[in-house]
């Protein structure tokens, strides 16, 4: 069992439009914890916008994201949104791992498609299939990273329930 008092942080991972940045909000009042956005904190660190950030390259952006990461591990007890890739380095899994209660909300791509406007997503941009692709690719990262899966198909209050459960568990 991950005991929080161990971890220093909650953070939400999964796909883009998998509701971690909702739910994060969400979460952050119920529990009456402050939250962070990785993007958020990305933009603030670099001074530029996660598409500036992107098209220089993937790799540019995913260092600001370790480095974003990094920054926020001795921070206590927080609700951390992560973005989508973030389980996409070693590194930023194991800092995850060492410093974080982890959970994957696990959205099938068919709900992400049917309602989330992919076009200020840069992994998206391409259209609604990359989500599928990116579902495939990137499942087993955020199962073998999280400590705790919500599958995210019910109403948002369910979900929002199931994962506030957890987290007082952890604690």
């Amino acid at each position: 069992m991950v005991n929080l008092d161990e971890k220093r942080y909650v953070a939400l991972i999964g796909l883009s439009g998998c509701g971690k940045t909702t739910f994060s909000r969400m979460l952050s009042e119920r529990l009456h914890m402050q939250r962070v956005d990785t993007d958020d904190l990305i933009q603030q660190m670099s001074g530029h916008t996660i598409p500036e950030l992107f098209s220089v390259s993937e790799d540019h952006f995913r260092d600001w994201e370790e480095r974003a990461l990094a920054s926020i591990a001795p921070d206590d007890h927080l609700i951390v949104a992560c973005g989508g890739g973030i389980i996409k380095r070693p590194a930023c899994r194991d800092i995850l791992r060492r410093n974080a209660l982890v959970i994957y909300i696990d959205r099938p791509p068919e709900n992400i498609c049917a309602d989330v406007d992919t076009s200020g997503r840069p992994l998206l941009k391409n259209g609604a299939e990359q989500i599928f692709r990116l579902y495939e690719e990137r499942k087993a990262l955020y199962e073998e990273t999280a400590d705790v899966v919500v599958p995210n198909v019910g109403s948002r209050e369910e979900t929002l329930e199931i994962m506030a459960d957890a987290i007082r568990f952890m604690l």
